[in-house]
């Protein structure tokens, strides 16, 4: 199974809610196999304090077993973006294709973080081919905004996401939830995940939200990894 994040701006939150939603899901299935990996124009590895190899070391690859080298945990794989962010011009969407084409025969679920940038030739090829599209959201007027006017070069591309995800969500804000399903049209699923005052110190920390001192937010992500899997067929 594959399962892709995509931001409609920057700073919604794409990385951290990618990366929360693979390693939950990995805690609740231990005995499967599961890699996130940044198909974007930056490495995404704030949240990981493990070293972590980037997707060059894949594309220089010289062996079979070249996966095994992401390993940072039990059954977690971590695949960190380009190294520096001019290097992305040298990926195609030929090449997120061919990746997770062998990802998928390795792993059990396979989670993308597309990023914000539909120019990014590794985020156009996540997204054509993943299982489930989540598109991340904001309240933000900006944000908003933003994917109205980029929306029609989406459709171009024929890419459609499934589930959306208003990060960040406050009830006292005027966009509310039923404003933005009305305002953009959604067609698929709507998923809010509250904002959390505390949630910088993960940056600092480099910690995602599994750590025991978000246990009270935990369950909004189990309501995405839910949603993500019934939009997917198998939940």
């Amino acid at each position: 199974m594959i399962l892709s994040f995509h931001g409609a701006d920057n700073k919604t939150g794409t990385t951290q809610l990618s990366q929360t939603t693979a390693f939950m899901w990995a805690g609740l299935n231990k005995d499967k196999k599961v890699l996130v990996v940044s198909l974007n124009k930056k490495r995404s590895s704030q949240f990981i304090s493990e070293s972590c190899l980037s997707i060059e070391t894949y594309r220089n690859r010289d062996s079979d077993s070249v996966f095994e080298k992401y390993k940072i945990s039990h059954n977690c794989y971590f695949m960190a973006g380009p190294m520096q962010e001019w290097q992305e011009r040298r990926y195609y969407p030929e090449d997120s294709l061919k990746m997770l084409a062998e990802a998928r025969k390795y792993f059990d679920l396979t989670v993308c973080d597309t990023g914000s940038d539909i120019t990014s030739g590794l985020a156009i090829g996540a997204l054509t081919v993943s299982d489930c599209n989540a598109l991340v959201l904001t309240q933000d007027e900006e944000t908003l905004l933003r994917w109205e006017q980029l929306l029609e070069i989406y459709q171009k591309l024929n890419l459609n996401f499934q589930v959306t995800v208003v990060n960040k969500y406050r009830k006292d804000l005027p966009a509310t939830k039923d404003y933005i399903e009305k305002r953009l049209k959604v067609k698929g699923e709507v998923v809010t995940i509250p904002y959390l005052k505390t949630g910088y110190k993960a940056a600092v920390l480099r910690k995602t939200f599994l750590d025991s001192s978000y246990k009270s937010y935990h369950k909004y992500f189990l309501k995405l990894i839910e949603t993500m899997e019934v939009k997917h067929g198998t939940g």
